[in-house]
């Protein structure tokens, strides 16, 4: 079943979301700034898929409604697909098309629309389907979307790094 997000259900996504993409983890009060605290954040636009075993998978469409900046364009022909994310073992085709079919669904309620992946700007989560996903990758592709620019994440664990003597 597929319906809309609730506030009970962060815990999971997160869960999800990090499951799914390693190097880009979050965590609740990032997914609260980021994500909830949004200007164009809706819950109409975020789609929850749940059956007997919890929640399985979401995706979050967004239509901008307010620029970015001052005088900023509202991309009024682009929906951006901010996150999405199949639970591990879990079957990204069925479940992530019915998902994409919702997106896809209410982005045409705001009129016909490209959809852009993990791209939407200031409060994207990460820049673009990984690499290292190939699975997703090709799951979009199956379903008729195309490879645009690359982009690289500029996310770095800085801790991680040592100071050379």
């Amino acid at each position: 079943m597929i319906r809309n997000f609730k506030a009970s259900d962060i815990e999971a996504i997160i869960e999800i979301w990090n499951g799914a993409f390693l190097t880009h983890c979050i965590d609740t009060t990032f997914f609260v700034k980021n994500v909830l605290f949004d200007v164009n954040f809706s819950k109409d636009g975020f789609f929850v898929y749940e059956d007997e075993r919890g929640i399985v998978g979401f995706a979050e469409l967004v239509i901008r409604r307010v620029a970015v900046s001052a005088g900023g364009s509202l991309d009024t022909d682009k929906a951006y697909l901010r996150m999405f994310a199949v639970r591990e073992g879990c079957d990204l085709s069925s479940i992530g098309s019915e998902l994409i079919l919702r997106a896809e669904e209410y982005a045409r309620g705001f009129g016909e629309r490209s959809i852009i992946v993990f791209d939407y700007t200031p409060d994207y989560i990460t820049s673009g389907v990984s690499e290292s996903r190939k699975d997703y990758i090709e799951f979009f592709k199956s379903l008729g979307f195309s490879e645009g620019k690359r982009r690289r994440s500029i996310r770095i664990d800085l801790d991680a790094f040592e100071k050379s003597p």
